[in-house]
């Protein structure tokens, strides 16, 4: 079995570059010359034999999985901005009680300064 390089081809024009990038990743390909359907999770290619070692792949997206993929990254990014935040928060909390906690500890130990006459 040989290995062709393959050309995609976008059938629709209203998919975005980005996806591309995963759709590329997923549509990995080894046949022989004839003409193949393969599904994928993420979209269905046509391929049709351009020239002897390439392939044009027409491929369509689902909308749905497209849908699910960037609702999970925005939950997840979400997510961690809000972990952040409360990170952030706590920090911020205990490096201020501490420093008050601090200046506490310096007063009782130290007392009022002395005044040398």
């Amino acid at each position: 079995m040989e290995k062709f390089q393959l050309t995609l081809i976008s059938s629709n024009t209203e998919v975005p570059f980005q996806p591309w990038g995963i759709l590329k990743q997923r549509l990995s390909f080894s046949f022989s010359r004839f003409k193949a359907r393969r599904e994928t999770k993420c979209a269905s290619a046509l391929v049709s034999q351009v020239s002897r070692n390439i392939f044009r792949v027409a491929a369509t997206i689902d909308s749905a999985n497209l849908a699910k993929y960037t609702a999970s990254v925005t939950s997840y990014t979400t997510s961690y901005t809000v972990n952040l935040e409360e990170y952030t928060a706590s920090v911020t909390s205990y490096t201020t009680s501490y420093f008050v906690n601090l200046e506490e500890y310096m007063a009782s130990a130290f007392g009022p300064s002395l005044s040398m006459c």
